[in-house]
């Protein structure tokens, strides 16, 4: 192969490149600036089910955990209490 035509295929094969990352983000969804955006993250355990249930269990029984629930209650029970503005609801 000469070298034309090695550099002739090392673009081309760029160029593939580049046209599949453009379309990977042209099906990319947008969300909208001002909209509310929903993180989800996703973690590979290895551990049992049961070994997890126990460290919640264990980590749930602890005295800053219980602070941490209680405030938490707390904030929640204010912002259910405290009355709606008048905001127009968008369809």
């Amino acid at each position: 192969m000469s070298k034309a035509q090695a550099a002739r295929a090392h673009q081309a094969f760029y160029d593939m490149i580049d046209q599949r990352d453009a379309a990977k983000r042209a099906r990319r969804p947008t969300v909208p600036v001002g909209e509310p955006v929903t993180v989800l993250v996703i973690v590979p355990v290895v551990l049992p089910m049961s070994e997890i249930h126990a460290a919640a269990d264990r980590l749930m029984d602890t005295p800053e955990y219980q602070a941490h629930a209680r405030m938490l209650d707390a904030m929640l029970a204010d912002m259910l209490l405290d009355p709606l503005p008048d905001v127009p609801i968008k369809d």
